[in-house]
């Protein structure tokens, strides 16, 4: 008897029978490009270089905090790419979606760019406070003349947007939306600049 009890227990382990494994979840960014007949066109060929990123968020996890002091990372829940990568990508796609700019490339071709948009990453976050859960970006992107090296406009942000709920699943819908608002402004301070 003892030895079918243990036949059964080994069984159970092999099988993940007292697992409390949960599988992983993947995310990504998506900037739904919705209606661009509003911008104004800007006759340029837009490079995007690649996104610089602070070390913290260099990283597959999606992270969440408490309190400025503290960041812990989920265990189960997981960005596809590493944040400058799916932010970059995100950023090329709706640029292209849009289409004001002639022209958008993300390297060096037979193109010579008359733009560089040149983006850092410093938080993608989660922040948990109290009663709510907030997606939090903040990101510097910049816009410069390839020939001249000369900056024409500087855009720093820092938001936190509310989560319907307290889901982490709500979070890159939430980084997505800061994300697509900040580079509508950046499209219409741009296309001032160079009327």
């Amino acid at each position: 008897m003892k030895r079918i009890i243990l036949i059964v227990m080994w069984l159970c382990l092999w099988f993940g029978c007292f697992s409390s494994q949960t599988e992983k979840r993947y995310f990504q960014l998506e900037l739904s490009p919705g209606t661009h007949s509003n911008f104004k066109k800007i006759d340029k060929i837009l490079l995007i270089e690649s996104v610089d990123t602070e070390g913290l968020y260099d990283d597959f996890r999606l992270i969440y905090r408490n309190s400025p002091y503290q960041v812990n990372y989920y265990s189960y829940d997981f960005w596809v790419k590493k944040p400058a990568v799916l932010i970059k990508q995100s950023m090329l796609n709706f640029l292209v979606d849009s289409g004001v700019f002639r022209r958008v490339i993300d390297k060096y071709s037979v193109f010579e760019p008359e733009l560089i948009l040149k983006t850092r990453l410093f938080i993608i976050e989660e922040v948990d406070k109290g009663s709510a859960w907030y997606g939090r970006l903040s990101m510097e992107i910049e816009i410069y003349n390839f020939k001249t090296k000369k900056s024409l406009w500087l855009h720093r942000f820092d938001k936190q947007i509310p989560l319907a709920k307290k889901e982490v699943t709500l979070l890159p819908m939430a980084i997505s939306e800061i994300l697509k608002a900040e580079l509508i402004e950046v499209l219409e301070k741009l296309a001032e600049i160079i009327r």
